[in-house]
């Protein structure tokens, strides 16, 4: 049996899979966790795996060869095989998964590009597929995100209800400007264009606020000095620096 857990990165798939391998792990005869998958080469992660069904090191000549000796093993005892960020069939290929002994079980988890497309797409436009003229924007900041659910979130609230595409075109070469950045920097992207008194509402729900019934009396506080608070804080939630729930959040 093969099973496929697919979505954006940052949304727990690798925590859940050693999870399933720590629980069912000890019923299986033999069994074997690898990743991040997509950063092996295919006769390394035959070698691997092999490796850790086998309890012993096998030579691995080529990729042929290691499917060969993949379809021996897998046909020939009941395994678990985890593979955590899968990133091309190729490495399925590898495993020559057809050939897989009853019982076995073949996990792997992968980043899906779609649901990172619907993601944006519902922080932009609030439907679950972009407007066909922020199509190819949508894309190129998807694969700038890297699948990552904050960084996608916090670089398309900016843009939510910008109807011109240099809006679009800025956050772009921001992002690809930073690929070789930490996320920290990539994430600074919503704090572009807050007002000074904006910012300083922010410094404070960070620095003083925690539980939400505390709110309503420092909205009146900022309001009775002239700072517009409710405004503030509908921009704030919009570019996801703040959400409001039972306890104030916010991103640091």
């Amino acid at each position: 049996m093969v099973v496929a857990i697919y979505g954006t990165g940052g949304i727990g798939k690798t925590t859940l899979a050693k999870a399933i391998f720590n629980s069912i792990g000890p019923k299986f005869p033999a069994r074997s966790f690898v990743g991040p998958v997509k950063a092996k080469e295919l006769r390394k992660l035959e070698k691997r795996i092999l490796k850790d069904l086998s309890r012993h090191d096998i030579l691995v000549e080529s990729v042929d060869h290691g499917k060969a000796l993949m379809k021996a093993h897998l046909r020939s005892i009941r395994a678990l095989v985890i593979l955590d960020d899968v990133d091309h069939s190729g490495q399925l290929e590898a495993l020559n998964v057809d050939s897989l002994a009853p019982g076995t079980r073949l996990i792997l988890t992968s980043r899906g590009f779609e649901q990172s497309i619907e993601l944006l797409s519902w922080h932009a436009f609030l439907r679950i597929d972009p407007d066909d003229d922020y199509e190819d924007r949508s894309i190129k900041i998807a694969k700038s995100c890297q699948g990552i659910p904050l960084l996608l979130e916090v670089a398309v609230a900016s843009l939510y209800d910008k109807t011109e595409t240099s809006y679009w075109d800025e956050s772009i070469r921001h992002l690809e400007n930073s690929i070789d950045q930490n996320i920290h920097r990539r994430l600074c992207v919503s704090t572009q264009g807050l007002e000074s008194h904006e910012i300083e509402i922010f410094l404070g729900i960070v620095c003083f606020l925690v539980r939400k019934e505390n709110l309503e009396t420092t909205l009146r506080f900022w309001e009775a000095i002239g700072r517009a608070p409710n405004r503030a804080l509908e921009k704030l939630i919009q570019n996801s620096l703040v959400r409001i729930g039972p306890c104030i959040s916010f991103r640091k």
